[in-house]
């Protein structure tokens, strides 16, 4: 972002002291995203102060933060339907614009939202989830959750056959 103002000197991005970077602009170095704000300059002379300027948006890209994976019902019924819901603390800049699904180590490469609905729960859905929510500047930290479905597991044991 330059700002002619020259020879004034140029405030920091807080309206505190002089910038001594020169006297027609401002440098951020290390920027993050408390940085994202709008910016504008003023310059001033022996005359007094001119025009604000207009403000210019500055956008500062970082990958989604903290995920979370929650699964409803609590209690998985075999045969019952089961949804995954992938949240996210913090989306980023730009945006979350898709998701990565795993089961176990698989990664489930047809399902890319925020949602995974399993409509009819099967034993091979008693496993370790996993999502991972993706933006253009990367990915957040992996949310995970252990899915156990209740039904039968080994075949039932029957009692002498009555003839």
């Amino acid at each position: 972002m330059f700002c002619c103002c020259s020879p004034a000197p140029v405030s920091d991005r807080s309206g505190g002291a002089p910038c001594t970077d020169g006297p027609s602009r401002l440098l951020l170095s290390a920027v993050s995203r408390a940085d994202m704000a709008n910016y504008s300059c003023q310059g001033r002379s022996r005359a007094g102060w001119g025009p604000r300027s207009v403000q210019q948006r500055l956008l500062v890209q970082y990958p989604p933060q903290r995920t979370i994976l929650l699964h409803k019902p609590a209690v998985v019924q075999k045969g019952q339907p089961v949804t995954l819901t992938c949240e996210v603390d913090d989306p980023g800049y730009p945006p979350v614009n898709k998701y990565l699904w795993m089961r176990g180590s698989h990664v489930i490469t047809d399902i890319r939202t925020r949602q995974w609905r399993i409509w009819s729960a099967s034993l091979e859905e008693d496993a370790r989830f996993s999502c991972v929510a993706l933006n253009a500047a990367g990915s957040s930290a992996e949310g995970t959750a252990l899915v156990d479905i209740l039904g039968e597991r080994w075949p039932r044991l029957m009692g002498p056959s009555r003839q």
